[in-house]
């Protein structure tokens, strides 16, 4: 479990947090791209070592992405007692702060498609997208919310 105290200011307590479900499209682009690389400099093995180290190199370049891509959850979204922080993971153990939302500012939430809510705030619609448990999370944010 990470310790996301640091991320808090002053007697802001942490209530509860949710995470966005990864993009499932770029592990599928990357398997794509290592089928086409493996296709497309196959020939050049014939040119002897050069060959055989670039289509090695664009090979574990690609598979380096893939990793990466299957380890990292994008982004993570805390619910505390003054705020609603996203947070953007920079590895596995690391998050950067990408931007908040005071939540006296949020005047309504509603769902939209299978997975994502929408936060009105001053007129203007603010989308949570790929949310895991999406209608869990809407109620809990309209419990404290009283909306």
């Amino acid at each position: 479990m990470n310790n996301f105290s640091k991320f808090l200011h002053n007697k802001e307590g942490l209530i509860f947090s949710f995470r966005s479900i990864g993009r499932g499209y770029s592990i599928y682009t990357t398997i794509f791209l290592l089928t086409l690389v493996f296709f497309l400099l196959y020939p050049m093995w014939q040119y002897g070592r050069q060959g055989l180290g670039l289509w090695l190199t664009a090979v574990l370049f690609l598979l380096a992405i893939l990793a990466k891509q299957l380890l990292v959850k994008d982004k993570l979204y805390l619910f505390t007692t003054k705020r609603l922080v996203l947070l953007e993971a920079i590895n596995q153990n690391n998050y950067k702060i990408r931007g908040a939302i005071s939540l006296y500012e949020i005047e309504k939430i509603s769902a939209q498609g299978k997975q994502n809510i929408i936060l009105l705030i001053k007129n203007k619609p603010y989308y949570l997208l790929n949310i895991e448990e999406r209608d869990k999370i809407i109620n809990k944010l309209k419990a404290y919310l009283q909306l």
